[in-house]
């Protein structure tokens, strides 16, 4: 039903409308799966989210409803997006932390494996400063969503279907499975079949270091993390802010190590306006606690950022 009415999710109260019977029994049960596996930090929350949608089916999307401008959509069933149904659950809390703290400054949001386009959505937002943002996706499939998600917000953000790595032109083989959100361009860590060929894309030839201003890579490339760093030489000599993911599997925390080991310092999020840096990666050791969560950090050698990250931006932020 691809011209469908969606249901209506919204995002303050969590509250659902537009939905038949059926579809709100799955989503209670979607709802309650979620808290359970997220609390406890259980494997499977993914299968177990597809088993209710198999068993109570639609094929329906939802929107989500954050405000006016700031819609975001995903398949009924989603095995990755339906826990946004948990009202006690915020997704990738550190970066919603950094988004609503930094609203204030005025800053480009690269978002390097947008995925269906989340947080192109809620960095471009006038709730969080109406930050110019542009939109980078490996998968076709994948990008599909994510067109659909800036058609819902009067595409005020670009889309590239391109693959981040280290120079631009190339054509190389994207792997993975059903999961959308572990598509990669290395095999090992993505597993699976070739999905497609993509054509590859360089940071620096997005021309953003050029401009001046604060840049703010969110970076979710699934173990290419080098190859992708290594394209943006001239942006992360500008104020470029790195977010990405060090996996709570992976306890000798190989991603941190490789964003320390080309002089960048590493930040977490202490609360939702404090940032306290890491200066020993043994200190990750009791922030990443659940080997089935991936965690957020922060890395820079701005100093523009560096002084946010430290407070001492925090005040201009919240005045702007």
């Amino acid at each position: 039903m691809p011209n469908a009415a969606p249901i209506l999710l919204d995002m303050t109260t969590r509250s659902v409308s537009g939905a038949t019977a059926r579809e709100r029994v799955g989503i209670a049960a979607m709802r309650a799966v979620t808290r359970l596996f997220l609390r406890r930090g259980l494997r499977g929350l993914g299968y177990a989210l597809r088993g209710i949608a198999t068993v109570l089916p639609s094929e329906r999307w939802v929107v989500a409803v954050f405000a006016d401008d700031e819609r975001f959509a995903f398949p009924y069933g989603d095995r990755y997006w339906s826990t946004l149904f948990d009202e006690d659950h915020v997704y990738s809390a550190a970066i919603d932390a950094f988004v609503d703290a930094a609203r204030g400054l005025d800053y480009v949001f690269v978002d390097c494996g947008a995925n269906f386009g989340y947080w192109s959505v809620r960095a471009s937002a006038a709730r969080a400063g109406g930050h110019e943002a542009i939109a980078i996706e490996a998968s076709g499939e994948t990008v599909a969503a994510l067109e659909r998600n800036a058609a819902l917000n009067d595409n005020r953000f670009p889309v590239h279907h391109r693959a981040i790595a280290a120079t631009s032109g190339e054509r190389l083989a994207l792997y993975g499975g059903a999961k959308h959100e572990q598509r990669s361009l290395d095999q090992g860590e993505a597993g699976g079949a070739v999905l497609e060929v993509v054509e590859t894309l360089a940071i620096d030839d997005l021309g953003q270091a050029e401009r001046g201003k604060p840049l703010v890579l969110k970076l979710d490339v699934e173990g290419f993390e080098p190859q992708a760093m290594a394209g943006a030489a001239r942006s992360l000599a500008a104020d470029t802010l790195v977010i990405y993911e060090d996996h709570g599997r992976d306890r000798a925390h190989a991603t941190s190590r490789f964003m320390q080991d080309q002089g960048l310092r590493i930040f977490r999020t202490a609360g939702r306006s404090i940032f306290a840096e890491i200066r020993n990666l043994a200190e990750l050791d009791g922030v990443k606690v659940h080997a089935t969560e991936g965690y957020d950090f922060f890395a820079t050698r701005s100093p523009f950022w560096i002084d946010f990250l430290e407070g001492r931006r925090v005040a201009s932020a919240a005045a702007a």
